[in-house]
């Protein structure tokens, strides 16, 4: 990756985030500054784009850019330290952009917003919805046993009309959670102890708490932290402490959002992820894509009007392959929708392999199918995703702009130790 930040002479800067270039100079004592987008030689659709702005060149007031040519504002909203991100319209392939650093009234566009309501946090853009986080553990409505209870998860994420694109406590899998996170085959002072299939009895993963959440012209962001614990009867052992920070960006043609979970061995025992077939970021799809209607305890049969589209140009048989991303699609309330996920190329051991089910709406990212991994006390491991959620059936050449966009504009974390 190119460093963020190189100051080449006194009144030039340039802010490199991946291979996207914003170069600052004053304008001959002007109260303003450029920033030239470089061309690149795809397509960019709407999405995030991240720079640095040095505090020297920082204007008081409500920071905008202003593009040189339209004269259209686009609001900037500070991410940390000095990294600022917008969203711009639709660049065309080999076309340099030159934008001006302006101040403006406060911004009153659509916003993103968050708000907390009966043990969820709702995130909406342009009062949109765009998904819940299920903080307080709940049950299904269906009188399962209480080994099922869950909180820390993501459901409902909606696509941009308001369809429904996942499903909580799916019918014969209610282990299954919507968006969630959890390993699967692990060994932990010499048990086998699973966090994903609760009915086992010998791993969960628990809400802790809300960190954080705000909302703004550009993202909204919250961060909420869990645990994945060990059961034995009525003892617990907490094992790794989970931190999710979830930014949701202003779009409205597509719904797009970013995901990190940062784990860490809270113990003073190495806990040993053992290869297996699944486990890790996990995605389960509506229930309109489920193939049959059954009984809890029963497996789905078929194929429902569900589908799996791949990087690659896979379906279902993509499975155990390593796409750059997996969208996974269908008709809710008779409108075609879609679910598209893209891990972050700096990952562990990416591009990761992927489990897609044969026959129900559902996969997950999983490092693990090849080789295992000692999880050692105090060892972090964080995994990055971008969720983008569609209205229509997904269109490969729009993902892979998108996924080109975030392969090449964001800056992994140094703290990926695994």
């Amino acid at each position: 990756m190119i460093d963020i930040f190189t100051i080449t002479k006194p009144l030039a800067k340039v802010a490199f985030i991946g291979s996207l270039i914003f170069s600052l100079s004053c304008n001959n004592g002007s109260d303003s500054y450029h920033h030239n987008l470089a061309a690149v030689d795809f397509l960019r659709p709407p999405s995030p784009q991240f720079l640095i702005i040095p505090d020297s060149v920082l204007l008081d007031g409500n920071l905008y850019l202003e593009d040189i040519e339209s004269e259209q504002l686009y609001a900037l909203q500070k991410v940390e330290g000095s990294q600022y991100v917008f969203i711009p319209d639709t660049i065309e392939a080999n076309q340099l952009k030159t934008y001006k650093l302006v101040t403006r009234d406060a911004y009153a566009g659509i916003m993103v917003s968050s708000a907390v309501s009966e043990g969820k946090l709702n995130v909406s853009v342009n009062n949109k919805p765009v998904l819940t986080y299920q903080m307080e553990t709940v049950l299904p409505d269906d009188g399962s046993p209480e080994y099922y209870q869950r909180g820390g998860f993501i459901h409902p994420a909606y696509a941009p009309g308001g369809e429904v694109l996942t499903d909580g406590f799916p019918v014969g899998h209610t282990h299954q959670h919507g968006i969630f996170f959890a390993w699967v085959k692990t060994s932990f002072q010499g048990r086998e102890i699973d966090f994903w299939n609760q009915h086992k009895q010998n791993g969960t993963v628990v809400f802790d708490s809300l960190i954080s959440y705000s909302g703004g012209p550009v993202f909204g962001t919250f961060e909420g932290a869990q645990t994945a614990i060990v059961l034995d009867g009525e003892d617990t052992m907490r094992v790794l402490s989970e931190r999710w920070k979830v930014k949701v960006y202003n779009t409205s043609q597509y719904y797009i959002w970013d995901i990190e979970v940062n784990q860490r061995n809270i113990t003073d025992d190495v806990l040993q992820v053992l290869p297996y077939h699944y486990g890790g970021m996990a995605f389960r799809g509506s229930a309109d894509w489920n193939a049959t209607t059954a009984t809890a305890g029963q497996e789905l049969t078929g194929k429902g009007n569900g589908g799996f589209l791949t990087s690659e140009g896979l379906g279902r048989s993509g499975n155990h392959t390593r796409p750059n991303w997996v969208s996974m699609f269908g008709n809710v309330n008779d409108q075609p929708v879609n679910l598209t996920v893209m891990g972050h190329p700096q990952n562990f051991r990416t591009p990761s392999y992927v489990r897609i089910h044969p026959t129900m709406p559902y996969f997950c990212f999983t490092p693990v199918v090849e080789y295992g991994f000692d999880f050692k006390p105090g060892d972090i491991h964080i995994a990055r995703y971008r969720i983008i959620s569609f209205s229509g059936k997904p269109d490969p050449s729009v993902i892979d702009q998108l996924w080109k966009q975030f392969s090449q504009s964001t800056k992994p974390s140094k703290k990926v130790v695994l």
